[in-house]
């Protein structure tokens, strides 16, 4: 059976992010065998209601009031009572295609020892009417201990299904102190446990862009001071699972491109206090000097391509820097005699 665990806060049926359009979603899938855990997290609006409206018409659907807010707390609660084999993570104002269950568990059970199901992952512009698929290869395949570093990339929660043995073996669960920022952290130990990742190019997770109430200036700025505690704790991940040898090269490029990608978003960075920027800019440089002991992570490369960032952010252009960093990333990485042949790292 398939856990699917979705976090509830205000997303009842008189917003644009609709909760019905997910449940939907849910109930039209071609695979019957799951759950849904509705983690309450105490949403203001009608969220409750709707919610209860599903599960007094099928018993698939679980509502959950949890008394501690936070959407790590919610999906780690999800994960405690999941009673699937398999879980899943769905965000209320997401939807699914109706093969999307069933392409994952025919990608999971594909051949033995898979830990992790990958489907394809589409953003879903609301506001303008389009839709694009996330620059990742969603060629079926199958990858192993060698090349699943092809995935390392995708640090998002969702699209996936996971296995709750792996996840309970490991006590693998979401970091609450991060805000925003804790599904990468959680993907990232997940896939150093795992030995087999199994990929279709079948099934779609929808990621709703341009909503109301996505994520406000305030709570940007949690997320860059959060992208700070994740750039710690990977690189800590690694050192625990004793992989920081064997990724030094792509943990390296991984840590400049998260926090300046993911955590330093360029739309945002702008609009923040003058003052806060630059602070946080000290703190990360600090990090590099000082914090990371391991001397094979180069600082001065990686504060290079951070002020690099920097001011092509404050020309407006950081968005297509970021392009500009990923497509030439042997170029990038010849500094450190490191390159990229095809998806891997030699």
């Amino acid at each position: 059976m398939i856990s699917i665990i979705i976090p509830l806060y205000n997303l009842g049926s008189k917003g644009d992010y609709c909760l019905k359009k997910c449940l939907d979603s849910i109930n039209a899938q071609n695979y019957k065998d799951f759950e849904v855990l509705l983690m309450e997290n105490g949403s203001t609006d009608d969220t409750i209601e709707v919610a209860k409206s599903y599960c007094s018409k099928d018993d698939r659907f679980k509502l959950h009031i949890l008394n501690i807010q936070g959407i790590a707390n919610a999906r780690n609660e999800g994960i405690n009572l999941a009673n699937g084999n398999l879980i899943t993570f769905i965000d209320g104002d997401d939807y699914i295609s109706t093969d999307y269950l069933e392409s994952l568990y025919k990608a999971f059970t594909i051949t033995d020892n898979i830990g992790l199901a990958i489907a394809p992952c589409y953003l879903d512009y609301i506001n303008e009417n389009k839709r694009k698929i996330l620059p990742l290869d969603y060629t079926a395949r199958v990858l192993d201990e060698n090349t699943k570093i092809e995935v390392f990339s995708d640090g998002t929660v969702w699209a996936k299904l996971y296995s709750k043995e792996i996840l309970d073996k490991f006590n693998i669960r979401f970091d609450t102190e991060l805000f925003g920022v804790d599904d990468n952290l959680f993907i990232s130990e997940y896939r150093l446990c795992i030995n087999k990742i199994s990929i279709t190019n079948n099934g779609c997770y929808n990621y709703v862009q341009g909503r109301k109430g996505q994520t406000t200036l305030n709570k940007m700025q949690t997320m860059v001071e959060s992208g700070i505690k994740l750039n710690q704790k990977l690189y800590d991940i690694y050192v625990k699972h004793n992989a920081h040898e064997k990724y030094k090269g792509f943990l390296d490029y991984e840590l400049i491109m998260l926090f300046i990608g993911k955590d330093f978003a360029s739309s945002a960075l702008i609009k923040m206090p003058k003052s806060f920027i630059q602070n946080t800019i000290n703190t990360f440089i600090d990090r590099l000097n000082n914090i990371i002991p391991d001397p094979v992570y180069c600082a001065a490369w990686q504060i290079k391509w951070f002020k690099r960032f920097i001011f092509f952010v404050k020309k407006g252009y950081g968005a297509g820097f970021l392009k500009f960093m990923r497509k030439y990333r042997n170029f990038i990485l010849q500094p450190l005699g490191i390159k990229y042949k095809g998806k891997n790292i030699k």
